[in-house]
């Protein structure tokens, strides 16, 4: 996708302000899961989880507070994975959750087939804050020139899901349809992404 398709945002229910559709790559375009074809065309990487925390006191505290929760999720702080990555809320591109280089949030070490994804934010809410999030499952193939295989979106992000609604203190508030699952043949793949981001918030 051109560098303009990463800036194209949607609002979801109130009180989420606009955000990007889709993970934003270094190079300021649509993050194409590292180039890897999908059908034969590129796979574009969606925004697929949507985090409330109207509990932290400030954008320091949500941010721990989302490194804890998540780790009781079963996803933990993992390196292995590319980075720096960005996501689009209300106008601002956020960098990624975890900041160092090759970390993302997964439930399994790189070397095995696993769900792992990149959380930005925090943004600043009238009650919270809120984060946004990238997930996806790669399948690791030992045998193959390219080890690590795009599996699925939805896998992975209905994993972290779960993870954080029996293990987390957090609950699903809402299904927010995101307009980012391509259909058209002639652009890039979303995979098995069917365009809906859940909208998680911490009870605790």
């Amino acid at each position: 996708m051109p560098v303009g398709k990463a800036l194209e945002t949607v609002k979801p229910p109130s009180p989420i302000p606009a955000i990007g559709k889709w993970m934003v790559a270094p190079s300021g375009e649509v993050a194409n899961w590292l180039g890897q074809p999908v059908d034969g065309r590129q796979l574009c990487e969606p925004i697929n989880i949507i985090i409330l925390d109207p509990i932290a006191k400030s954008a320091e505290d949500a941010q721990s507070r989302l490194v804890a929760a998540s780790a009781a999720a079963g996803f933990q702080v993992r390196s292995g994975h590319s980075s720096g990555y960005g996501g689009i809320i209300d106008g601002r591109v956020y960098p990624e959750m975890p900041p160092g280089p090759g970390d993302a949030f997964s439930d399994e070490p790189f070397v095995l087939s696993n769900n792992h994804g990149r959380i930005f934010g925090p943004h600043p809410l009238s009650e919270g804050w809120m984060f946004i999030g990238a997930f996806s499952r790669e399948a690791i193939e030992p045998t193959e020139k390219v080890k690590h295989g795009y599996a699925s979106m939805n896998r992975s992000r209905d994993a972290y899901t779960h993870g954080m609604t029996t293990s987390a203190g957090y609950s699903i508030a809402a299904f927010a349809d995101l307009a980012n699952a391509v259909l058209d043949p002639a652009a890039c793949s979303t995979g098995d992404h069917d365009g809906i981001a859940v909208l998680l918030r911490a009870n605790r």
